[in-house]
């Protein structure tokens, strides 16, 4: 990972960007908590459904790294040797892993637990944007 951000000729540090991230997601759970009552999700509901997400990002992320790592090096020698694999271990993980990860998380769980609780959540929230503008 880059220490810095090339950003409109600044470089921005890293954990500066992390930290605006974290507050916006922190933002954006807590304007779900507050409009979630109006599409009939309780605050417990979607505190799971994040922390899901959450977990299903990291693990996510990390099972499309291998299988691109294993892809692409496979016929490496010295590929399958027990230190090349702790290193793949200690590793980061991509992005749309971690994408696919969250959102299958969320899926599972609300087919799970909820029934269909995604596509009345998605209708409801539709229908409030529309009467609200």
């Amino acid at each position: 990972m880059h220490p810095f951000v090339h950003l409109f000729g600044r470089d921005i540090p890293m954990y500066w960007l992390c930290g605006v991230v974290g507050l916006a997601l922190a933002a954006g759970l807590a304007l779900l908590r507050r409009r979630g009552g109006r599409c009939s999700v309780s605050a417990d509901d979607l505190i799971h459904t994040m922390l899901l997400c959450v977990i299903g990002a990291l693990a996510g992320a990390k099972i499309f790294q291998v299988i691109g790592l294993v892809a692409l090096y496979a016929s490496q020698p010295g590929f399958w040797t027990a230190e090349n694999w702790l290193a793949i271990g200690s590793s980061g993980g991509v992005f749309y892993g971690g994408l696919i990860g969250a959102f299958a998380a969320a899926v599972l769980y609300m087919r799970k637990y909820k029934g269909n609780s995604a596509g009345r959540l998605t209708l409801r929230w539709m229908h409030t944007r529309s009467l609200n503008g």
